[in-house]
């Protein structure tokens, strides 16, 4: 069961990208999808959250394997929505630098930490990193079409935490440590820049 769950995953995260890929969709499809696919991959603020939430989520187990990316997804389609509906939100950036020093705290307490607590906590940062990704669209740029493609690489990152857990279960240990320690030092660097 547990080998079905991987490959069903790993098939998404090669797979999903693909989808838009069509001959016939134009420069302009495949721009706008491409360039938001490429968003969460390239910041490391975006970057660092979306693995380690998936990681958490891996690493808890249970129907929240897959229940906290889902629920990271909606928030970040949420913040996308609010921005692109031109809905100001203070601090975005702030809160998007916060979110990796939190993260980083709450995995290396990762078992004393409650599940609503890391829950609510993800669930406030990923709205915010959804406003961010939406308001770094670039002109002319079709907003559901990059917001599919944001969606897309999130969705791709959260899986690789969530399958690195599962596939090298020493994770728990020394390299959640580091990862830890990674975020934690990230998010100070981020948040001094801010």
């Amino acid at each position: 069961m547990k080998a079905r769950h991987t490959t069903i995953m790993m098939s998404l995260m090669i797979g999903l990208p693909a989808l838009p890929a069509d001959a016939h969709t134009g420069a302009a499809v495949a721009e706008g999808y491409v360039s938001g696919l490429l968003h969460p991959l390239l910041g490391m603020d975006h970057l660092l959250v979306m693995l380690g939430v998936g990681m958490w989520s891996g690493l808890t187990g249970g129907k929240a394997r897959w229940l906290l990316p889902a629920l990271f997804l909606t928030m970040m389609a949420a913040g996308a929505g609010l921005s692109f509906a031109g809905l100001p939100m203070q601090a975005a950036e702030k809160g998007v630098a916060l979110s990796v020093l939190a993260l980083g705290v709450m995995l290396s307490g990762q078992k004393h930490i409650h599940r609503v607590l890391f829950v609510s906590c993800m669930g406030v940062f990923a709205l915010l990193h959804g406003f961010v990704h939406a308001e770094e669209i670039e002109a002319g740029v079709e907003a559901p079409l990059y917001a599919a493609g944001f969606l897309t690489g999130t969705a791709s990152l959260l899986g690789l935490g969530v399958v690195a857990v599962r596939l090298f279960p020493a994770m728990a240990g020394i390299p959640q440590k580091l990862y830890s320690l990674i975020c934690i030092v990230a998010g100070m660097a981020l948040l001094a820049g801010v």
